[in-house]
């Protein structure tokens, strides 16, 4: 067992909560860490524990003994939709009991074409996907949702801001090869590639995953937040120097609403402070860009020749797609959650819990977008729609704790604590149960 140099902070983290006894800070913890992503507290053997994940088990051990000394009733919410989602989910393990004898060939998650089998692997990601869902429960509890968003947002904004900073002393380690992997990148797991920057991430396309959504979250809290405007300027020049497909891809999706906003202002004659802060933003971008125009120019190349199927990581992603989506329409209630780990979600999906339970999680965004939008949340909601469009072409992982995070902001907002919500529209979403 190895305890790393995060794992000693984390120590200290937990110990200065539990001497103040606000059981808050280890949920800020949590959030602030959920995008280092490749960093790790504890590694024992192959098991890497995220620090993300450790804040949040010692949050929901404090919330489960609090609620069993209390005498008061307590009103239990849950996630309607994802809830539906998960029990599917669980349900697809009897599919792979079942068809594991049929020889089924499937991408496996040690990226090895196999036979499908059922595995320990198969309770392990049904079990992460019962984290992430826990996680979102433990968010939109009405205390949480009404008097902690502002200051969930803060902690999550100084993540990003720690992950830019760190990807920033990255390109010096490089430079002048200084520890790095060592310090912010302890996990057993990840993939280093070149000198490509990755950060606290697993690799460069995680790093990717995590900022682009992010940075347009920043974006739309700078009237309040104007110093962002040059960290927002600094997380595109290293999510560009990551050389990742899902960087650009997530950078032009981005550009579309933010066009759609940009010009809104300037027919409504609002404030000019949101046009000022893109302006700023933009001027930054190309001025970066200009500085590093050869890499952006390679990275171009490289993301054409991706789509294009041309270089061999192209042509790797588009066999491993075509090869698992058939399996998910040959196999409706797909072959068992946890099974495959295809290149991008969507196949991985589609392989996993059949075109049925695509269909499912389809009913849960159709669901997320109704609420955001009969809230007037348009703009809250993207951040995380990003992150799933990304999920789906690019990055398989939807255990991430800030996927769901930016799920909840796009639901409940960001500004302030003790604002009164649209709780008619959000408690139809909520299950609620009373716990005696």
């Amino acid at each position: 067992m190895e305890i790393t140099i995060i794992g000693f902070v984390s120590v200290l983290i937990i110990f200065y909560a539990f001497l103040k006894q606000k059981k808050e800070i280890l949920l800020y913890a949590a959030v602030f860490f959920c995008g280092f992503t490749g960093a790790s507290v504890v590694n024992i053997s192959s098991i890497s524990i995220q620090p993300s994940y450790l804040f949040f088990f010692l949050y929901f051990i404090v919330i489960i003994y609090q609620a069993l000394v209390s005498t008061k009733k307590k009103k239990i919410e849950f996630p309607k939709f994802f809830t539906i989602f998960l029990i599917y989910c669980i349900l697809t393990l009897g599919m792979c009991l079942i068809l594991q004898n049929q020889e089924i060939i499937i991408l496996n998650q040690k990226d090895q074409y196999a036979n499908l089998k059922f595995s320990v692997s198969n309770i392990i990601h049904v079990g992460y996907l019962g984290i992430c869902y826990l996680f979102y429960t433990l968010l939109i509890n009405k205390r949480t949702r009404l008097n902690l968003r502002g200051s969930l947002y803060k902690a999550y904004r100084l993540g990003v801001i720690a992950i830019i900073l760190i990807c920033l002393y990255q390109i010096l380690a490089f430079q002048f090869n200084l520890p790095f992997d060592i310090i912010f990148r302890q996990s057993t797991h990840g993939n280093v590639q070149g000198s490509r920057l990755y950060g606290p991430c697993g690799e460069a396309s995680m790093l990717s995953y995590y900022l682009a959504p992010s940075l347009f979250l920043m974006l739309l809290n700078i009237k309040k937040y104007k110093k962002d405007m040059i960290w927002i300027a600094l997380g595109i020049l290293i999510g560009v120097l990551c050389y990742s497909s899902t960087f650009f891809v997530g950078l032009v999706l981005s550009l579309i609403p933010l066009l759609v906003k940009f010009l809104l202002h300037i027919k409504e004659k609002k404030s000019t402070g949101y046009l000022i802060a893109v302006v700023v933003v933009l001027i930054g971008t190309v001025i970066a860009i200009a500085i590093e125009w050869d890499y952006i120019e390679k990275a171009i190349f490289k993301f054409f020749d991706t789509i294009g199927a041309k270089n061999l990581s192209g042509s790797i992603r588009t066999e491993a797609f075509q090869r698992m989506a058939i399996i998910g329409f040959e196999y409706p209630f797909g072959v068992g959650f946890g099974s495959s780990r295809s290149k991008d979600l969507l196949s991985t999906w589609l392989c996993n819990i059949g075109i049925v339970g695509v269909i499912i999680f389809v009913i849960v965004m159709i669901n997320y977008l109704n609420v955001c939008l009969k809230q007037n949340k348009t703009y809250e909601c993207i951040p995380f729609i990003l992150c799933v469009i990304l999920a789906m072409i690019s990055v398989p992982e939807p255990y991430n704790l800030f996927i769901w995070v930016l799920m909840f902001f796009g639901i409940y907002g960001t500004k302030g604590n003790n604002i009164t919500s649209r709780d008619d529209i959000l408690e139809k979403q909520i299950y609620q149960l009373w716990w005696f």
